[in-house]
C-alpha cells in the first residue's frame, strides 16, 4: 500500500484527536503502572515460572499500542504514508505475539478461571480480526481493510481497559468474578460502539 508523492494531507478530525488523546493518557497510565516495573525486572518475582513469555507479552504489547494509533494517523491524515506498510506490518507482527503470549499465559496458568476466559477470549478475537484486516489490504480492498483496522486498534486500546478493570478499587474489593466481568465489559462494549459508528457512517456516507 504505497501512495504517490503528491497525495494530499488531511488533518485529523476533532473527535480522532480526542479519541488519540484518551488513548495515549490511559495508555500512559498502563504503562507506568504494569508494563514498565515488568520491563525493568521489577515484577519478576512475582511471575518465577513464566516470567519469558510475560516480557515477551510486555514488550510486544508496547510495540502494538504505539503502532496501532500511528498507522491509523498515517492511514487518515496520509502524513508519511510511505511508512504506512512498515508500520502496519510491525503492528500486525507485534499484535501477533503480544496476543499469542497473553493466550498462552491465559490457558496454562489460569490463576482466575473467568478473568483467563475473558482475556483469552480478547487475544482471540483481536487475531481474527487483525488477520481480517491483513487479508484485506492484501487484495487491496483498501475501504474494507481501514475499517477492520479501526476495529483492531479499538480491541488494542480495549487490552489497556482490561488492565484498568483489574485496578480499579470498584471491582477488585468484590474478587475475580468481579473484574472478569468488567473485563468482557470493557472491550465488548467498545467494540459494538465501533461496530455502530462504522455503520452510521456508512450510512451517512452511501
Amino acid at each position: 500500500m504505497t501512495a504517490p508523492a503528491s497525495a494530499p494531507t488531511t488533518p485529523l478530525p476533532r473527535t480522532g484527536a480526542l479519541l488519540l488523546t484518551l488513548y495515549i493518557l490511559s495508555t500512559a497510565v498502563i504503562f507506568a503502572t504494569v508494563v514498565w516495573p515488568v520491563l525493568v525486572g521489577e515484577a519478576r518475582p512475582r511471575f518465577p515460572d513464566r516470567w519469558g513469555w510475560v516480557l515477551l507479552h510486555a514488550l510486544t504489547g508496547t510495540l502494538m499500542l504505539v503502532t496501532a494509533p500511528l498507522g491509523l494517523y498515517i492511514g487518515q491524515t496520509r502524513r508519511g504514508f510511505e511508512w504506512h506498510r512498515h508500520v502496519g506490518c510491525t503492528y500486525l507482527g507485534a499484535g501477533m505475539t503480544a496476543t499469542l503470549a497473553s493466550l498462552y499465559l491465559s490457558l496454562a496458568h489460569p490463576a482466575a478461571n473467568g478473568i483467563a476466559l475473558a482475556t483469552g477470549t480478547l487475544s482471540v478475537v483481536w487475531i481474527l480480526v487483525a488477520g481480517i484486516a491483513w487479508r484485506r489490504a492484501t487484495r487491496h480492498r483498501i475501504a474494507s481493510h481501514r475499517r477492520w483496522m479501526i476495529r483492531s486498534a479499538v480491541l488494542t486500546w480495549t487490552f489497556v481497559f482490561c488492565r484498568l478493570a483489574q485496578q480499579t478499587p470498584l471491582l477488585v474489593p468484590f474478587g475475580d468474578q468481579a473484574i472478569a466481568v468488567g473485563i468482557w465489559l470493557y472491550w465488548i462494549g467498545p467494540l459494538l460502539l465501533t461496530e455502530l459508528a462504522l455503520r452510521l457512517h456508512a450510512r451517512s456516507a452511501a
